[in-house]
């Protein structure tokens, strides 16, 4: 697994990598959203990476949600998110 940190990236930017390495991950063993203090957190672990990627509130990450949706495969997993993100 490759330790990488990357900060003030453009959305699409990364939502390009970050879809870059759901489709191409053998195992997804965590994709969630979480709610921290002052923060809304998107937690992705697969068998190759560890990647958080965070946002201010709900608003912006669901548009980043939006952007990431045209870069996966699987849709369905991005809407289940911003299902997800309505409850935190």
């Amino acid at each position: 697994m490759v330790d990488t940190f990357k900060v003030n990236q453009c959305r699409k930017q990364s939502a390009k990598e970050i879809g870059t390495a759901l489709n191409e991950c053998n195992m997804l063993f965590k994709c969630d959203i979480e709610d921290q203090a002052n923060k809304i957190v998107f937690h992705i672990i697969t068998d190759s990476v560890d990647i958080q990627y965070t946002e201010l509130d709900n608003k912006r990450m669901d548009n980043f949600l939006s952007v990431l949706k045209d870069f996966v495969v699987n849709k369905e997993d991005i809407e289940e998110l911003k299902e997800e993100l309505l409850v935190v």
